[in-house]
C-alpha cells in the first residue's frame, strides 16, 4: 500500500474542525500510511487551528496519522493553495 495525502485548503472553517478530525479518524485506509496537510489563509481570528498547543493536541489525537498545518495571513486563490499543498505532499 502507498502513502496517501489528504489535502485540505481552508478559509474560515473553524467550526468544521471537529468534523474534519472525526472523518479523518474514520478512514479505513491504514492510519500509518495517511497524512493530512492543511493550508489555511483565514483571518487571524478565524484560523482553523488557533495555537501550537491545539495543533499538538490534534496531532496526538490523530496519531499515527501525520498532520501538517500551514497558516498564511495573506488571502490566496484556491489554485495557489492547491499548488502549495501539492508541493508539500512531495516533501
Amino acid at each position: 500500500m502507498e502513502q496517501i495525502s489528504i489535502l485540505v485548503p481552508t478559509y474560515k472553517r473553524r467550526r468544521f474542525l471537529p468534523l474534519l478530525i472525526r472523518n479523518i479518524k474514520l478512514q479505513e485506509y491504514p492510519h500509518n500510511l495517511l497524512e493530512v496537510i492543511i493550508d489555511d489563509d483565514s483571518p487571524e481570528e478565524d484560523k482553523l487551528i488557533i495555537s501550537n498547543q491545539e495543533l499538538k493536541d490534534i496531532q496526538e489525537h490523530l496519531h499515527p496519522i501525520k498532520l501538517k498545518y500551514n497558516y498564511c495571513n495573506n488571502k490566496r486563490t484556491i489554485g495557489k493553495k492547491r499548488n502549495y499543498l501539492l508541493q508539500q505532499e512531495k516533501k
